[in-house]
């Protein structure tokens, strides 16, 4: 019986060969991630914004970047790019433009990351 590390995906169908982690357990690192961003509240903000975000995002990773409304679909092929990271860099193209104090990224799905309001309170 062979343990596994508890970081590993399960969702991604592709990986390229197999590494070790510090332990000595067997993982596979994946190159092929198909992530969703659904920034259906950044749309009051303007459609500019959602197409900033996706060239931001094609700059940072060289993915494979198609729109649907206010979804963005992005294929990512590199090696070392996962979930985390795009999370990172949605929250960079958040603070890049200002919009940091009113939005923060959620993960969703397994295969998704939400772009959500915050809600202000005042006292």
């Amino acid at each position: 019986m062979t343990r596994r590390a508890n970081w590993q995906f399960k969702v991604q169908k592709y990986y390229s060969a197999r590494c070790y982690n510090k332990r000595g357990y067997i993982h596979k690192r994946w190159t092929k991630i198909e992530l969703k961003i659904d920034a259906s509240e950044l749309k009051s903000e303007g459609k500019e914004t959602i197409k900033n975000l996706a060239d931001f995002i094609k700059n940072k990773t060289n993915a494979d970047i198609a729109i649907e409304s206010q979804i963005i679909n992005a294929t990512i092929e590199t090696e070392g790019t996962s979930k985390k990271y795009m999370r990172l860099i949605v929250k960079k193209f958040l603070h890049k433009s200002e919009l940091k104090e009113y939005y923060r990224v959620l993960s969703d799905n397994e295969d998704t990351l939400k772009i959500k309001e915050k809600k202000i309170y005042e006292e």
